[in-house]
């Protein structure tokens, strides 16, 4: 028979494998719907109200938008998306001059920023 303690350090090490191989399917699940939503609502969003002034060899303000082309990428800039946040926030992007998003859509791009980008969860 073996002792206590050992037994129990294999079944923790037993528990450890089975949390950690849980981790790495729910971030893979979770890095699959940050793409997901990432087509579906930031990449049309970009195109529509960033990309005309923001994207290709002079970008306004120096600030490129274009390059990024998952959630992974973005996620990789935050302080980038950080100021992207504040200043579509704020009203102050799109200028005034260009078509400028709903509230609604503004709202579901700041929350996306706010989320997958600076890992803010307000809930």
């Amino acid at each position: 028979m073996q002792p206590a303690h050992s037994l129990g350090r294999r079944l923790g090490g037993a528990a450890l494998l089975a949390l950690a191989a849980a981790c790495l399917i729910f971030n893979a699940d979770r890095a699959a719907g940050a793409d997901d939503f990432f087509d579906a609502e930031v990449k049309p969003f970009l195109a529509k109200h960033c990309l005309d002034c923001h994207d290709g060899d002079s970008p306004e303000g120096k600030v490129s938008l274009g390059q990024f082309k998952d959630a992974a990428s973005a996620a990789a800039k935050p302080d980038l998306w950080h100021k992207v946040q504040t200043v579509v926030a704020s009203g102050k992007m799109p200028p005034e001059d260009e078509e400028r998003p709903d509230a609604e859509h503004a709202k579901k791009f700041i929350a996306w920023i706010e989320r997958d980008v600076l890992k803010i969860d307000c809930n």
